[in-house]
């Protein structure tokens, strides 16, 4: 394995970068003799000098031991005090950086390789156990557009907004790429997606029959399933999906049909099925979550399919299914007026 840190003959942790060639260094976690390799191309480190059954002597890429060692300097120089490769025997884990500043403690991650699902839950669930906090940084495969299953995987908080930390081995600093929520549609947006839901017929076909088997066609949905970022990162299904849903579940309530405000938000709860997010606490995750069915409650109340009573809110219009396309066009040409 690549190594950052070693003991050096005086029992000391050393980093590979400070050190100076010709001197004993020995594995932190076997005890073995370490080699420091120096060169023009790759960042300093140690090494086993042979094959070996350290745990530690897994091999480590080039990009992964960069990417440490500049996530190293720039927590040194932001006021952390950071320590590469510390064992935590308690989980029997052992993070790429653990940051300290005061009594806070924090553990960075720079993920270069593919993690399962699975093993990042287990990793946190670790931290967690022993009250740490914990970053995910992710490497240059990860700079690609991202599915939502993986989007969902690795999105954090910045700020009170969701969003994919990402490490520039070019710059030496983080990116942090922001994650769009979900918000109407504009009008130009609805009507680009109708014209796609006409011309890709096979597009959807779950939804499609679902849609059919109300008494609809998935082309004239109401206005208010269109919207803009329909790749989610909180649902287990698009937001358009997710929103078709709802307005089916609308329209089987009698008109004017009341709930309180708890019950409301029980019940739009109950047709939402949440998306594991690993990386973000359980605070951050209910933030975005009431705001997601908050967002489309207001868009609700701003088209008359809802209205508002003192004890919460009622039914106060069925969602409108258009006849055929024409008029749908129509509609949204009105509402963008």
């Amino acid at each position: 394995m690549l190594m950052l840190v070693a003991k050096n003959g005086q029992g000391q942790l050393v980093y590979a970068w400070q050190s100076k060639p010709g001197r004993a260094y020995y594995c932190p976690e076997c005890g073995q003799p370490l080699r420091l390799c120096v060169g023009t191309q790759k960042a300093a480190y140690f090494a086993h000098r042979r094959r070996s059954s350290c745990q530690l002597d897994q091999g480590e890429s080039s990009q992964h031991l960069t990417g440490k060692h500049q996530m190293w300097q720039w927590a040194n120089d932001h006021g952390w005090r950071p320590a590469l490769e510390v064992y935590l025997p308690r989980i029997q884990q052992r993070p790429d950086l653990l940051l300290s500043a005061g009594p806070e403690k924090v553990a960075m991650e720079f993920q270069c390789s593919p993690l399962s699902f699975e093993r990042l839950c287990q990793r946190n669930a670790g931290y967690q156990q022993l009250g740490l906090g914990f970053i995910w940084y992710l490497g240059p495969r990860y700079r690609h557009k991202l599915r939502a299953v993986k989007r969902a995987q690795f999105v954090q908080n910045y700020f009170g907004q969701p969003a994919i930390f990402l490490w520039d081995l070019n710059h030496c600093r983080p990116i942090y790429s922001r994650v769009a929520m979900t918000t109407a549609a504009s009008s130009r947006l609805m009507i680009k997606q109708t014209y796609h839901l006409c011309y890709y017929p096979r597009a959807q076909v779950n939804l499609r029959q679902r849609v059919y088997q109300a008494g609809h066609l998935l082309n004239c949905c109401p206005l208010q399933a269109h919207c803009h970022a329909p790749t989610p990162f909180l649902m287990k299904e698009s937001d358009f999906s997710w929103r078709i849903n709802v307005l089916l579940w609308l329209e089987k309530m009698p008109l004017h049909y009341e709930w309180t405000q708890d019950k409301w938000w029980a019940s739009i709860q109950r047709q939402t099925r949440w998306q594991s997010c690993p990386c973000l606490s359980t605070d951050s995750r209910r933030h975005f979550q009431t705001w997601q069915l908050q967002e489309f409650t207001q868009e609700l109340l701003a088209t008359y399919i809802l209205g508002r009573n003192r004890s919460g809110y009622y039914l106060k219009q069925q969602p409108v299914w258009f006849e055929n396309v024409s008029d749908k066009l129509n509609a949204i040409t009105r509402h963008g007026e």
